[in-house]
């Protein structure tokens, strides 16, 4: 409501202001909705995936974005800064597709890049140029430097994101490939087009900036439906009947089929220890712990948060690939035994051991006899010197605590 709110007035506001055609006007906050919306529907529909509230505040740099064009003085300062801040949110969105988290330190980098180039120096640039509202000095040779470290440096900053891009989708599955070519391709040349259409198009084929304009912030408007859509039924989502397992769980769902559940929580099993046994342990090495704990949360049927803190230093491989097993394995039982509709991991590290704890909501009663999942990845613990326990929570529930030595 607030949203739909702020987009209306925004509207109204520069509709009536000094820019012309003035339905141009209109176009930030219609795209800036179409953010928002398809986040909403998509955080909705994937809780556990950060795609959906990347999509919402991608909505909000667009409003602001749009300030530029209300004729209002401070909006417009606003709008100033914000004006190519799409590109870096694009971006951004490229980047952390599909699990709305940039994993790594390249993805970070670039993605901290993108919006130091276009807001930052955009904010200095402005600052230095008198005749702007944001304008305190005069200094017309750092503005038209800054000027080519923008332009240069915007373009370096596309073929470093596309060379990464190009190495996620050599790595990607078959069935994510299908979603990644066009996801990708449609993300780059829109960025291409925002970039170079008003210095192509106008002298080769005759048409006005207006028009140009326009036409890129619709480019621009399709970028979020492309992402849900990506979220919700590309090759990293889960089937529908999976959809209907995690709906089943958060909510209590009565009437859902217990025999769709029960084959659903079957393949969610049966899905986690291949990734365990499979995939996952590649991804480990190559991207880390966090990026292996987050994405293998992202794949569960229900809402997990995660929060891993493992400082910058490299982790033993040992201790790594232990940590990340126990994690599969407390989150595999919690999701087959425990009834949870919440999931919670927390990795810390200090200058001794590693902390691992991972808590659910669920009916409780979890333990670590016989031969089961918990009992050998306690015996991997214990091989190591760590220590290892499982015990219900006082309000229900489950937590399992952890401690690995790894002092380097």
């Amino acid at each position: 409501m607030a949203a739909a709110a702020l987009a209306v007035a925004e509207a109204v506001v520069a509709v009536g202001g000094p820019i012309r055609p003035s339905w141009y006007g209109t176009l930030y906050p219609v795209v800036g909705t179409a953010y928002v919306g398809s986040g909403l529907l998509a955080w909705y529909r994937r809780p556990a995936n950060r795609m959906g509230p990347l999509l919402v505040g991608a909505g909000v740099v667009m409003y602001l974005a749009g300030f530029e064009l209300t004729g209002v003085v401070l909006l417009g300062a606003i709008g100033l800064v914000f004006s190519l801040a799409p590109i870096a949110v694009i971006l951004h969105l490229l980047l952390a597709f599909p699990t709305g988290r940039l994993t790594g330190r390249p993805a970070r980098a670039l993605a901290a890049t993108g919006y130091l180039l276009v807001v930052g120096t955009d904010l200095v640039q402005h600052l230095l140029e008198p005749a702007t509202p944001l304008g305190v000095a005069d200094a017309p040779t750092v503005v038209a430097v800054l000027g080519q470290v923008q332009a240069f440096g915007t373009i370096t900053l596309i073929l470093a994101t596309s060379a990464l891009l190009v190495h996620r989708f050599r790595r990607a599955t078959r069935a994510q490939r299908r979603t990644l070519a066009p996801l990708y391709a449609f993300g780059i040349l829109t960025i291409l087009y925002i970039v170079f259409a008003a210095n192509v198009l106008p002298p080769l084929f005759g048409i006005g900036l207006s028009a140009v304009a326009s036409s890129q912030v619709v480019a621009i408007g399709l970028i979020p439906f492309a992402f849900a859509l990506g979220v919700l039924r590309g090759g990293f989502a889960r089937t529908a009947a999976l959809e209907d397992l995690g709906l089943w769980l958060a909510r209590g769902d009565r009437e859902a089929d217990p025999g769709a559940v029960v084959d659903a929580l079957d393949r969610v099993i049966d899905d986690l220890r291949r990734l365990v046994h499979g995939v996952m342990p590649a991804m480990l090495v190559e991207n880390g712990l966090a990026a292996a704990v987050e994405d293998l949360a992202d794949r569960l049927p229900v809402r997990t948060d995660v929060d891993v803190r493992t400082g910058d230093s490299v982790l033993p491989p040992v201790v790594q690939s232990a940590a990340y097993f126990l994690v599969a394995e407390a989150l595999t039982n919690a999701v087959k035994h425990s009834g949870a509709s919440r999931l919670t991991v927390r990795v810390h590290r200090d200058d001794a051991a590693m902390h691992i704890e991972v808590c659910d909501d669920g009916r409780g009663g979890a333990r670590i006899d016989g031969h089961g999942g918990l009992r050998g990845a306690r015996d991997r613990v214990e091989a190591l010197g760590g220590g290892f326990e499982v015990a219900d929570l006082p309000g229900g529930g489950t937590r399992l605590l952890s401690r690995l030595p790894c002092a380097s």
